[in-house]
């Protein structure tokens, strides 16, 4: 039997110094048919550069790029 598929949707602005931890820990659970989004929400910081590196060595890892201001993600 296939395990559905768990989607984990983690919004973002400026948060380069947890966002590595935090996709980290919900990609070493032990429930393993599961997509992370992370949804970038116009950030200034190197969040989208730390993601986009991330997503090249999981493909279970997704970045969504939010580049309108004042909207939020």
């Amino acid at each position: 039997m296939i395990e559905p598929l768990v989607s984990v949707v983690i919004p973002v602005k400026n948060g380069a110094s947890l966002i590595g931890e935090t996709i980290g820990s919900v990609l070493s659970q032990s429930y393993k048919n599961l997509e992370v989004i992370v949804v970038n929400d116009h950030s200034d910081d190197h969040t989208f550069a730390l993601v986009s590196e991330m997503s090249k060595h999981d493909g279970r890892l997704k970045l969504i790029d939010n580049q309108t201001e004042k909207r939020g993600a």
